[in-house]
C-alpha cells in the first residue's frame, strides 16, 4: 500500500466510507463521459450517413438535371437548324449558294451602311472577339457561321453605340427587322476576317456539313 493511501486512511476522513465514495464518484463520472461519448460517436455516425444519402440525392437529381439541360440544348440545336435554312433561304441580302455571299441588293444595302467602315473602325474589338471564340478547332465554316450569327443578334458587341443605332435606324425605316441584316453584316465579317488570316473562302464550302459533295 502507498504511503499516500496509508496516509489517506489514517486522516480523519480517511474512513472506508469517504474512500467509497470518492470510487463511487469516480466510477459515476467514466460512466456519465463514456455515455456521452459514445452518444456523440453514435450521432457523429449518423451525420455521416445522412450526409452519404444527401450527397447520393443530390447526385442522382443533378444527373437528371443535367440529361434535361443535354435534352434542350439538342432540341435548341435543331430549331435553330431548321430556323438557319428558312431564314437564309428567304433573306434577299445574300446569294444561297456555298460558299454564301452577298447579292446586289446586299452589296447595295451594305453600302448605304457603310459596313466595311464600320468593321474597319471597330476592326480590334472585332478580331479579339471572333478570337477568343472561334478556337484552333474551328474551320471556315464554323467561322463563318459564327460571324452571321453574332451579327444576327449581339450587333452590340461588334459595333459602337452610334454604329448599332444607325443600323436600327436604317432597319425600321426599311420596315424590316433588325436581325434581317445580319446576314449581310456576318457575310462582311467573315470576308474580313477571312483577308485578315488568309483564310480562302472555297474552304467553306469544303468544311460545310450539308455540302453532299464532301461525304
Amino acid at each position: 500500500m502507498t504511503e499516500a493511501l496509508q496516509f489517506a486512511l489514517q486522516s480523519p476522513v480517511g474512513s472506508f466510507g469517504f474512500i467509497f465514495g470518492i470510487m463511487v464518484i469516480a466510477g459515476w463520472l467514466i460512466y456519465f463521459v463514456t455515455k456521452h461519448v459514445t452518444r456523440i460517436n453514435a450521432c457523429h455516425d449518423t451525420l455521416i450517413k445522412d450526409a452519404d444519402k444527401a450527397e447520393k440525392r443530390f447526385d442522382d437529381r443533378f444527373g437528371k438535371f443535367e440529361n434535361n439541360i443535354n435534352s434542350i440544348h439538342t432540341d435548341l440545336t435543331v430549331m435553330k437548324a431548321r430556323f438557319d435554312a428558312f431564314y437564309e433561304s428567304n433573306n434577299s441580302l445574300a446569294k444561297h449558294h456555298s460558299p454564301i455571299s452577298l447579292t446586289d441588293k446586299g452589296y447595295q444595302v451594305s453600302n448605304d451602311l457603310d459596313i466595311k467602315g464600320k468593321i474597319a473602325v471597330n476592326w480590334t474589338v472585332i478580331a479579339s472577339l471572333i478570337e477568343s471564340e472561334v478556337k484552333a478547332d474551328k474551320n471556315a465554316y464554323d467561322i463563318q457561321q459564327f460571324c452571321i450569327d453574332i451579327a444576327t443578334v449581339g450587333l452590340d458587341k461588334l459595333f459602337s453605340e452610334k454604329d448599332v443605332l444607325e443600323i436600327k435606324n436604317y432597319a425600321f425605316n426599311q420596315g424590316r427587322p433588325l436581325a434581317y441584316y445580319g446576314i449581310m453584316i456576318g457575310i462582311e465579317l467573315r470576308d474580313a476576317y477571312f483577308r485578315h488570316k488568309g483564310i480562302d473562302i472555297k474552304d467553306v464550302d469544303k468544311c460545310d456539313p450539308n455540302n453532299n459533295s464532301n461525304s
